[in-house]
Parts: C-alpha cells; sequence; structure tokens
C-alpha cells in the first residue's frame, strides 16, 4: 500500500474519530440534561408514590371511621329501640298502677258531705241568711250552712283488701281515698 492510501485512510480515520468525538461531546453536552430530567422525573415518582401513599391512608383512616359510625348509628337504633320498650313498659306499669288504685278507690267507702236541703252556693261562701261567715274547711270553726249530717251510718268495718291502706281526706271536699296516690289524682282535679 502507498503511503498516499496510507495517508487517505489515516485522514478518513480522523474524520471519522472527529465526528465520534463531536457525536460523543453532543451526547456529553447532554448528560447534564437527561441527569436534571431524571431527578426531576424521580421527584415526579416519589411524589405520586407519596399521594398514593397517603391517599390509600386516607381510604383506611375513612373506612375505619365510617364503620365506627354505622356501629354508633347500630347502637344508637338499639337504644333507640330499648327506650321505646321500656317507655312501653312504664306506661303500661303505670296503667296498671292506675287501674289498681281506681279499684282501690272503689273497693274503699267513701264519705259524701251532706248535700240536701242546703243551698248551692253554701261552699262558695255565702247564700242568703248566713251573713259573713264563710265555711272553709272542719278546722276552720265555721260549720257549713245546715250543718253537719250525723245521721249518716258509720262507715262498715274495713275489708281485707281496705285493711293494708291508710286512708286519705281531701282537706276541701272531704272525700276520702284509700292512698296517698289516689289522693294525689284526685287533688289535681279538685284544686282545680
Amino acid at each position: 500500500m502507498s503511503a498516499e492510501e496510507l495517508i487517505e485512510e489515516k485522514e478518513g480515520e480522523i474524520k471519522r474519530m472527529e465526528a465520534d468525538i463531536k457525536g460523543l461531546q453532543e451526547k456529553l453536552n447532554m448528560i447534564p440534561v437527561l441527569q436534571q430530567q431524571s431527578e426531576v422525573w424521580q421527584m415526579d415518582f416519589e411524589a405520586e408514590q407519596e399521594a398514593r401513599v397517603k391517599a390509600v391512608q386516607e381510604k383506611d383512616t375513612t373506612l375505619r371511621e365510617l364503620e365506627r359510625v354505622r356501629r354508633e348509628a347500630k347502637d344508637a337504633e338499639y337504644f333507640r329501640n330499648e327506650n321505646r320498650r321500656l317507655e312501653d313498659e312504664i306506661e303500661a306499669l303505670r296503667g296498671d298502677r292506675l287501674k289498681e288504685m281506681q279499684r282501690r278507690r272503689a273497693d274503699t267507702h267513701v264519705y259524701q258531705p251532706r248535700t240536701s236541703g242546703l243551698p248551692q252556693d253554701w261552699r262558695a261562701g255565702g247564700g242568703e241568711g248566713y251573713g259573713n261567715e264563710r265555711y272553709s274547711g272542719p278546722n276552720s270553726g265555721v260549720a257549713p250552712p245546715g250543718g253537719y249530717d250525723f245521721q249518716q251510718e258509720p262507715d262498715p268495718a274495713p275489708t281485707a283488701s281496705q285493711s293494708n291502706y291508710r286512708a286519705v281526706t281531701c282537706p276541701k271536699c272531704f272525700l276520702q281515698f284509700p292512698d296517698y296516690d289516689t289522693f294525689q289524682i284526685h287533688a289535681n282535679d279538685c284544686i282545680d
């Protein structure tokens, strides 16, 4: 091979190497840009992964909260039903107790003050011919107009069901009641 061919071959090789160097230089210049881009992608990836983990945690927290609320709602419904049942039971017991008090009251002899032959307004304090005196009860010192009826039959002996009860007398109308509960029911009506 001749020297010229050898030189041409070496020059071609130099040109190729220069082209390779130039290409490698361009690639070398791209490395910092690619590194920056890689860092940005890495940060995006990490941020996305963090967000995904946070979303899963929030979902778990929300599911636990939802389950807690469902349990509380179920408990509240149970307690509401239990409360209704107890209220119904109390109402039934009250009704039974009221019936028992009414039965005891019906079994008890009740004193009825004599009103026959008296003016209709003798309790209100006055009718004609009775002056300014006003009857206000057995301890007032003033007798009701027309006096007391002493001919009334005495109370019969208490029955077995009545012997356990202590009679209570209304101070306004002098009705007798077998117990304090029955008297309280009457007193609310009598006062009004």
